[in-house]
């Protein structure tokens, strides 16, 4: 994720035999001065950033969501669902909204920023990348097959109405990106 105010970038690793230890991490935008922010997650997945309350937004294998300030204090995990993984989440900053993938139960949720009124509001779709176009009132999510390399691009609008199928791919979506820095 790109922090456009401070000129840093905020990427994730994951926990597995050769990192025991996921971790978000914060970097200058060539990438130089990169530091650990948060340590001791498992499989943080789907970084988001929220400029205005300084805070960065990331989902997990528990079905946490969870946020921490940008450098990384004040950890807290704001949404669990039992038995759920969370693969992807983005911030819907003019409306204060939060948008997160739960892909063991194949729902996309929105709540507010700190996690309350949670609700599902798109169901059946199991995926991996979420954007929200504030400009249009439109999310745009991947949904995948029972191939999971086969992946269809949706658009919606921001309360999860009106699914619409804009382009199948071969092979599965990892991350959405709406160009906005007009």
């Amino acid at each position: 994720a790109y922090d456009k105010s401070s000129e840093k970038i905020y990427y994730s690793d994951f926990e597995d035999s050769d990192t025991p230890d996921g971790k978000i991490w914060k970097a200058d935008i060539d990438g130089e001065n990169a530091t650990a922010i948060v340590t001791g997650l498992l499989d943080p997945y789907g970084i988001a950033i929220d400029t205005e309350n300084e805070k960065i937004y990331w989902g997990d294998d528990n079905g946490n969501v969870s946020r921490s300030n940008l450098d990384g204090t004040s950890k807290e995990d704001i949404v669990t669902i039992d038995g759920g993984g969370i693969r992807a989440v983005a911030i819907d900053a003019t409306n204060k909204k939060l948008y997160f993938y739960d892909v063991q139960n194949n729902n996309l949720y929105r709540s507010n920023l700190d996690g309350s009124s949670k609700s599902v509001i798109i169901s059946g779709y199991y995926g991996y990348a979420i954007a929200v176009d504030e400009i249009n009132n439109k999310i745009y999510f991947d949904a995948q097959t029972d191939n999971e390399s086969v992946s269809a691009l949706y658009r919606a609008n921001l309360d999860g109405s009106n699914p619409t199928l804009i382009s199948d791919t071969q092979s599965r979506i990892y991350g959405i990106a709406i160009d906005v820095y007009k």
